[in-house]
């Protein structure tokens, strides 16, 4: 009897243990960061910069001088490699961070320029 009771409570720790460390694995799935995609078109007088969201995301968009800050209201991993290999007319560079659920991109522009945002579906 006591065999018994001391193997189902080193089974039961066990099994406590193992549902402990997949814990974190489950909610990281859940909270992981979506794939957007960042491009830009040059055109004569301006360059449309595109963040192309799944789905449409809240943000806000500010302009200090020379950058221009984005900041979505989702976590994601922004995919902005090509825009900054081969930076189009008018845009410096991007560069984005996610933390606490929150995605920023600042965005390098000649700080004399105008900034319009808009959505377009899920794309901003």
């Amino acid at each position: 009897m006591i065999v018994r009771r001391s193997l189902y409570t080193v089974f039961m720790v066990l099994a406590l243990a193992w549902s402990l460390c997949l814990m974190p694995l489950m909610s990281a799935d859940a909270q992981a960061p979506v794939q957007v995609n960042v491009r830009a078109g040059a055109h004569a007088t301006f360059t449309r910069v595109v963040f192309d969201w799944p789905t449409k995301v809240p943000y806000k968009l500010t302009k200090d001088g020379g950058l221009v800050t984005v900041i979505f209201e989702a976590a994601a991993q922004i995919d902005d490699a090509d825009l900054n290999r081969n930076p189009p007319l008018f845009v410096g560079g991007i560069r984005s961070a996610t933390e606490g659920g929150r995605t920023v991109s600042v965005i390098a522009v000649p700080p004399r320029s105008t900034v319009r945002d808009f959505y377009a579906g899920n794309k901003i």
